[in-house]
């Protein structure tokens, strides 16, 4: 969800009535109050000119082109649109802003799928299997051959690699 916004959610979704998507914005990130304070966190860092860290350790820094009165306290519950309102940020800044929320999870995403590409590659070489070949991966995605006859097969490795995979069929994801 990142930084979504309740008019976002609509535009995605068609049909979808305002205060439903606000409705589901604020269940959404008061489901996970862990994830919203870490990325209030990476916001007020990004306020006060520091590095950010992922989960993982990559590093990266922002930097804003205006100089904000941003105070954490009072700021850190509002979304990245209600923080551009109440600073004035121009859009300019705003993209540097979006950046830092897709930095933080894209960079742990990458990272998952990376130690995920990994150890699947570990157990094809393992068991000497040779209708699965992975060859690279982008963003959250790994890559690869397999013979069609042998799908099955994969999902049934990939959940055995990767427990989170039994999740798959619940993201609409089946093989």
């Amino acid at each position: 969800m990142y930084d979504a916004t309740p008019y976002g959610v609509c535009q995605r979704n068609e049909g979808l009535p305002m205060d439903v998507a606000e409705a589901f914005m604020k269940q959404f990130w008061d489901s996970i109050p862990e994830i919203a304070a870490y990325n209030a966190e990476a916001r007020r860092k990004c306020f006060e000119g520091e590095v950010l860290e992922s989960t993982s350790g990559r590093r990266c820094f922002f930097q804003f082109k205006g100089n904000y009165a941003y105070d954490h306290d009072k700021m850190k519950h509002l979304s990245l649109m209600d923080l551009q309102r109440k600073l004035g940020m121009p859009e300019e800044d705003a993209h540097i802003a979006r950046k830092l929320a897709n930095f933080l999870t894209q960079s742990t995403a990458k990272d998952i799928t990376d130690v995920t590409a990994i150890e699947m590659v570990k157990y094809v070489k393992a068991n000497k299997i040779r209708w699965v070949q992975f060859n690279n991966t982008v963003h959250d995605s790994i890559w690869g051959y397999v013979m069609e006859e042998y799908l099955e097969l994969l999902f049934w490795m990939v959940q055995k690699i990767a427990p989170c995979a039994e999740l798959l069929p619940v993201w609409g994801i089946h093989f």
